[in-house]
């Protein structure tokens, strides 16, 4: 079985290819715009595909009977508001497209797409899974909708395709969001979310790259779209508690009214900032896991100290 996974550079695909080598898995092909930096970690296994959104180009790449993992994508970028919408879709819908198409000429068995739980919104008071009503409220969630839509209809009755839908992922080369977390809290400065107590999901990187490779050998053809998250929920002041645990010192949280964070947010301008901290998104992953035949093995609160003692260990030695 040959495997094709398209952003192999990113912080999702480097992580995906160390399990998977280890796992056994050699027969792999990794689609790059441009060369491999020195840190890939398999460059000898990378191609080059210098337009993504060339149907003819992903033809000279692909065979019968490929699985394709797509994790390619533009994601966690501060684009102008302006065009914002136009690029996030320029990114993640064009190339999903190009490659469904090129796919079903070239008689691909199955792609898996890794899409964002923000299909389902910024927040939500129930728990999210694969049936929950979608409804993007910002561009990149919008662009990734839509690649799924784009996904199902050039692939429906020609070839096999599962959607993956994740939460905010972690670990302790993880980029953006949860780095500019892990940053802030190794700061050691009083921050005002002790009160902030709504639940969120998230997904440890090895509990995704299991389920990822747990999903490419499940043989089930009538489920099309499947969410992950670890097992247990935290809300944002209790995940401050936690890294700077695993980071061996204490942040004041201070206990600062939610309703004065949320005018705070919204006088500045950062109403969308505001929902993705401190309103509830609880992803339930219990279907996937039993069509798996796994669950994931480890509490988040135990990941997510070792990964800030991780960092903050990487951060000593530079």
């Amino acid at each position: 079985m040959r495997l094709v996974v398209t952003g192999s550079s990113g912080f999702i695909g480097r992580n995906l290819l160390l399990w998977l080598h280890q796992q056994g898995y050699n027969d792999l092909v990794l689609p790059l715009r441009k060369p491999a930096a020195d840190s890939h970690p398999l460059p000898q296994a990378t191609v080059i595909v210098d337009d993504f959104c060339s149907v003819e180009k992903w033809s000279e790449v692909l065979r019968e009977g490929d699985i394709v993992v797509h994790l390619a994508g533009l994601a966690h970028q501060s684009l102008p508001v302006a065009n914002a919408e136009q690029l996030f879709f320029a990114a993640n819908v064009a190339p999903v497209k190009a490659l469904a198409q090129a796919a079903v000429q070239c008689g691909v068995a199955q792609i898996l797409f890794v899409s964002s739980i923000g299909v389902n919104g910024s927040y939500s008071e129930q728990a999210i899974t694969a049936k929950s009503e979608t409804k993007p409220d910002y561009p990149y969630a919008c662009s990734k909708l839509h690649a799924e839509r784009v996904l199902a209809e050039v692939c429906e009755g020609h070839l096999s395709y599962k959607i993956l839908r994740i939460p905010l992922v972690y670990g302790a080369d993880a980029p953006a969001n949860f780095r500019d977390l892990l940053t802030l809290v190794s700061h050691k400065l009083p921050l005002p979310f002790g009160l902030v107590k709504a639940r969120k999901s998230f997904i440890a990187i090895d509990h995704l790259v299991e389920v990822i490779s747990r999903l490419i050998e499940l043989d089930n053809d009538t489920e099309r779209c499947f969410v992950a998250a670890d097992r247990d929920t935290v809300s944002l002041s209790e995940l401050i508690d936690i890294l700077s645990d695993g980071m061996g010192h204490k942040v004041v949280n201070l206990a600062v009214p939610v309703a004065l964070l949320r005018f705070v947010f919204k006088l500045s301008g950062k109403t969308s900032l505001y929902q993705k901290l401190c309103l509830p998104l609880t992803v339930d992953a219990s279907r996937t896991y039993e069509l798996l035949k796994w669950w994931p093995t480890s509490a988040a609160s135990e990941k997510l100290k070792a990964v800030a003692r991780q960092f903050s260990e990487k951060t000593l030695s530079r």
